[in-house]
């Protein structure tokens, strides 16, 4: 489809294949069509920022924009009834039209497997076998970081300074450092005002690095 051009057909084809090898083809092939679908699953309609702001929030899962897209789609995949999803959507501030466009892009990444051989059309125990780490948020970490590698940032935490006082040593909260982001050159880059990171404190990370598309 012509969605595929938007993606880094290399980034696509490294996902896509380590997770077949470690089994989450479907958590993967989920987020690879959230980021090639060209267009954001969330809406805010003018006048609504923190209404749909509070509708967002129930969805973010912490240090992992990736993993709340997903988390989405999962919610709104579970709704057969199109006129169910289309409430659903216009309750939680979701575009309808953005996750058909990923669930038809999708579709067509698992034909592509399934064509290619990696992945059987068979049974429904063959797709639990290709799925038996799709519950580990840690696997598709390492899986998608293996696909967007050499895109990491590096968290540098600000340093503590401290200040000699009668009662000891104490922090000097004037001279407190910025963390900053910095990629592999060193230029300094931020995050999107839209990442569920934002109002995040670095220390709540995993660790201190994080990948990006």
């Amino acid at each position: 489809g012509s969605s595929l051009t938007d993606i880094d057909c290399l980034a696509v084809c490294v996902s896509l294949l380590f997770g077949t090898i470690f089994g989450c083809v479907d958590p993967i092939t989920t987020i690879v069509a959230c980021l090639g679908g060209g267009r954001s699953v969330f809406t805010i309609p003018v006048g609504m920022k923190e209404k749909a702001a509070e509708a967002h929030a129930q969805f973010a899962v912490k240090g992992s924009d990736l993993l709340t897209l997903l988390r989405v789609y999962d919610a709104w995949a579970k709704l057969r009834d199109v006129r169910t999803r289309r409430d659903w959507c216009r309750a939680n501030f979701l575009s309808d039209s953005a996750l058909l466009a990923i669930a038809t892009l999708r579709n067509q990444l698992l034909n592509c497997l399934v064509e290619l051989k990696f992945l059987s059309p068979g049974t429904l125990h063959d797709r639990a076998t290709a799925n038996l780490h799709a519950s580990s948020s840690r696997v598709l970490k390492a899986v998608f970081c293996a696909g967007l590698y050499p895109r990491v940032v590096k968290i540098k935490l600000p340093q503590r300074k401290y200040i000699e006082t009668s009662a000891g040593a104490m922090e000097d909260l004037g001279k407190v450092e910025q963390t900053k982001l910095l990629l592999q050159s060193g230029e300094r880059v931020y995050l999107h005002p839209s990442s569920v990171m934002v109002k995040e404190a670095p220390e709540a990370n995993m660790n201190l690095f994080l990948i990006f598309y």
